[in-house]
């Protein structure tokens, strides 16, 4: 289990707010600007293995962590922006 520190840091050395869409609830990875929606969603349909989604997306295994720590942290939103399907 992660310390609340250490989120805090991996929310904040990854993640940022979109800024083609700066009205919306809807973030990103920095530097690679991958949705957050997208990696979560890979995340649920895949073994769940983050090496795996980090991959699929060449990007760090820490950028995963990231992106997933933020979405526990801020569910409704960014279950707002996934597909129905997901």
């Amino acid at each position: 289990m992660q310390t609340q520190s250490r989120s805090d840091a991996l929310v904040a050395a990854y993640i940022e707010q979109n800024p083609n869409h700066p009205d919306k609830d809807e973030v990103r990875l920095k530097t690679y600007g991958v949705s957050v929606w997208a990696i979560v969603g890979y995340w649920k349909t895949s073994t769940g293995d983050l090496a795996d989604v980090a991959a699929g997306y060449d990007v760090p295994v820490e950028a995963v962590e990231a992106a997933l720590t933020y979405y526990h942290l801020t569910t409704a939103p960014v279950k707002s922006l996934m597909p129905a399907s997901t």
